[in-house]
């Protein structure tokens, strides 16, 4: 029996673990099929798409030669491309929608090989955010802090920005009565939680 672990070549410009194809399966349970360069398989997944981005919820390995899976194949699975690749191609199941109003998601082609990257940023002024934008801000700083992470730490990493701009659009939240002050004094009523930026902003 060959192992799956005998990775298949890469072809030219390729990089190990590229999305090479992404294919629709109609009536499927896992509605969409990925194959990756360097991997010998196809992944079948279900994804979503949340606040925080897309999300894995349901994956089946299928080896491309009848071959076994090993550990060292399921640690290379690269959770985030596979579910980026299903919400880009736009095969998201109504109930794993958390958010329907925000319309189909665009297919950036440019980005195909490695959909989870944030796409590049056009030169020139940069894009103007309306009360939509404030209120996903808004919304990810209460469920951070409910899990107790930091808020301006996964709005950076959420839209890709500094942390300095993550608190700027937390401030700007609260301005547009979006989002509750978060302070020192208020967390000191949970036992004390360190500060979240330098502006009295707190991770609970």
């Amino acid at each position: 029996m060959t192992e799956l672990g005998r990775r298949s070549e890469l072809l030219p410009g390729e990089r190990r673990g590229d999305v090479r194809s992404v294919r629709g399966v109609v009536g499927s349970p896992r509605p969409v099929h990925v194959t990756l360069a360097g991997h010998n398989c196809t992944y079948e997944v279900r994804a979503g798409r949340t606040i925080v981005g897309p999300v894995l919820l349901d994956l089946r390995v299928v080896p491309l030669d009848g071959g076994q899976i090993t550990a060292d194949d399921l640690h290379a699975i690269p959770v985030r491309r596979l579910a980026a690749a299903a919400v880009e191609l736009g095969q998201v199941f109504p109930e794993d929608d958390a958010l329907p109003d925000a319309g189909p998601i665009e297919v950036d082609w440019s980005r195909f090989n490695q959909p989870e990257k944030p796409a590049r940023k056009r030169a020139g002024r940069p894009p103007t955010h309306g009360p939509e934008h404030f209120a996903q801000v808004a919304e990810l700083a209460r469920q951070s802090r409910a899990s107790g992470k930091s808020a301006r730490r996964a709005i950076a990493e959420r839209w890709t920005v500094g942390q300095p701009t993550a608190d700027k659009w937390m401030r700007q939240a609260r301005e547009l009565g979006l989002l509750e002050l978060h302070t020192a004094s208020a967390a000191a009523v949970r036992g004390g939680a360190p500060t979240d930026s330098s502006a009295g902003e707190v991770a609970p």
